[in-house]
């Protein structure tokens, strides 16, 4: 198995976890000696995964995307998911403020599956990507 840079990838929406949920995990498992990677970059709409990134996804033995209620509105979101299945390291999701059912393909509730559509509609992705 070849060595990786970071133990813990995080993928999240900043608007709904940054401020709680994402700085809650970076501060306990930092100390403990658990490499995280916490992307802190303001990103502009359409900017593509730049190539650190993509290195920093792949780099990774475990990935935790954190679904929350706008987490599927963001483009760049569903691109790291993306980009950590491509991957093959293990992802761990975590539901913050939605259920599990509101997440799962073909059968999302309007949370996830109006996000969806309105990528489709504005031609904000590429098809494989939602």
């Amino acid at each position: 198995m070849q060595k990786k840079k970071y133990h813990v990838f995080l993928s999240f929406r900043g608007e709904d976890t940054r401020q709680n949920l994402v700085d809650h995990l970076f501060e306990l498992l930092s100390p403990a000696g658990v490499c995280v990677f916490l992307d802190n970059e303001r990103l502009r709409k359409g900017e593509d995964i730049g190539l650190s990134l993509k290195q920093a996804i792949q780099g990774t033995y475990i990935h935790i995307p954190i679904f929350s209620p706008n987490y599927a509105k963001s483009a760049w979101c569903l691109k790291e998911v993306m980009e950590m299945s491509r991957s093959k390291g293990l992802i761990t999701p975590l539901f913050y403020g939605v259920e599990p059912a509101d997440v799962k393909y073909p059968d999302q509730r309007p949370m996830y599956a109006d996000a969806f559509n309105a990528h489709d509609l504005n031609r904000r992705h590429k098809p494989e990507t939602v």
